[in-house]
Parts: C-alpha cells; sequence; structure tokens
C-alpha cells in the first residue's frame, strides 16, 4: 500500500512537472511573439522617419510642420519613449516630443558610431545606457538616414 501511494504521488508530480514545463514554453512563446511584433513596430516608425527625411522639401520646412510629417501619432505615445533625428556630430536636431529639439549628444554612443561606420547597417539595438535626457536605462533602437539633414533616426524607449 505504501508503494503504491508512493508511486501515485510521484505520478501526479511528474504530472505537475510536465504541466509546469509545458506553461513555461507557452510563456516564452507568448513573450517571444509579443517582443518581435514591438520591435516590428518601433522600426516600421523608425523606417517612416527616415524614409519621411529623404522626401523633397521636407528640410525646408517650418520645425512644427516638418515634426508632424515625420512622426506619426505611435511616435508620441507614453510607453514609446523618444524618438530623436541626430546630425553627422550626434546633435538632436529633431525631437518628436518638442520644438525645438531638446539639445542632447550622442557620439559617444555605441549605436551612432556603428552608424556612422555602415549607414547600411539596418536596424541596431543597442545594449542597456543610461539616458542623457532622462537618466534612466533604456534600450536604444536606431537606423541610419543618407538624407542630407540628419546622419540617425533614433528610437530611444525605456523599458
Amino acid at each position: 500500500m505504501v508503494a503504491l501511494s508512493g508511486l501515485m504521488l510521484f505520478d501526479l508530480r511528474q504530472d505537475a512537472w510536465d504541466k509546469a514545463e509545458q506553461t513555461s514554453k507557452n510563456l516564452l512563446q507568448v513573450l517571444e511573439r509579443d517582443i518581435a511584433r514591438n520591435i516590428e513596430l518601433y522600426d516600421l516608425s523608425l523606417r517612416a522617419v527616415v524614409d519621411n527625411l529623404k522626401a523633397p522639401g521636407v528640410a525646408q520646412l517650418s520645425p512644427e510642420l516638418r515634426q508632424l510629417i515625420l512622426f506619426d501619432r505611435a511616435a508620441t505615445a507614453q510607453d514609446m519613449g523618444v524618438m530623436l533625428v541626430l546630425d553627422e556630430n550626434g546633435d538632436s536636431i529633431i525631437d518628436a516630443g518638442a520644438v525645438p529639439a531638446r539639445k542632447v549628444n550622442n557620439a559617444d554612443r555605441a549605436y551612432f558610431q556603428a552608424h556612422k561606420a555602415r549607414a547600411d547597417l539596418g536596424l541596431y539595438i543597442s545594449e542597456p545606457v543610461v539616458s542623457h535626457l532622462m537618466g534612466t536605462r533604456i534600450v536604444v533602437l536606431s537606423r541610419a538616414s543618407t538624407s542630407l539633414t540628419a546622419r540617425s533616426a533614433v528610437w530611444l524607449w525605456a523599458p
């Protein structure tokens, strides 16, 4: 009787372990898809800014109108962080959240150096860094622009 009870307890434990393992795999799959979808959304917003920077006449527009053209409403959502366009020296020249752009220089950042070295790099996701603007830890998603008005379009978002 004791052996049978022990065998049943072992079997129940194994079933619970298997269910926990499957639940963990399902959770990881949901997280993976959510993160991939969010990165894709951030990248689409970055691509829109890079493409719109290349449009004829955008550089000559007033800062307010240029901001409306470059950044959609998604770029100003609370959880999206800060979106900046930097010049070839790493200075902010266009800011999705402020006109005029908040002054910050990101020339020392790895993502800026990577885009400066290779303009065709594509999407770059940085290691966590402390934001020059907010003072909090952030992850930076960035894309380079080859337009005459800017060197990089940079998306900063706080985890």
